[in-house]
């Protein structure tokens, strides 16, 4: 159940970073290269390719580490534009911060190969 709140979450702040791209590209490249950000993370996370395997625990961290500086940079670039982008933006540090949430409980929860050694 995690996995698809994680993947609905961040399929979500994509989305909304996208929204900011296609309504001003110009100024707006920070916003695509964020989107793209969260689904190549997102990728390197769940994707089911043995050679990404490896890297699922690290990616992970990465994805977590990723949205907690992009909520630091909404928040700095709210100080000092004193520009909120209310309410798309709050909801969207909500579900940044729900998203950072449920990765850190499932890097925490054992894997199912560490699980069968034990």
């Amino acid at each position: 159940m995690s996995r698809i709140l994680i993947i609905l979450l961040t399929l979500a702040a994509a989305a909304v970073h996208f929204k900011f791209f296609i309504e001003d590209p110009s100024s707006g490249l920070i916003y695509g290269l964020s989107g793209i950000g969260y689904l190549g993370l997102l990728g390197l996370v769940y994707l089911p390719f043995p050679f990404l395997e490896k890297l699922h625990g690290l990616a992970r961290w990465l994805l977590a580490s990723y949205a907690a500086i992009i909520i630091v940079a909404y928040i700095v670039f709210g100080i000092q534009h004193k520009q909120w982008t209310v309410p798309l933006g709050p909801v969207t540090v909500l579900i940044e911060l729900i998203l950072i949430v449920l990765l850190v409980v499932e890097a925490r929860q054992p894997t199912d190969a560490s699980a069968t050694t034990s």
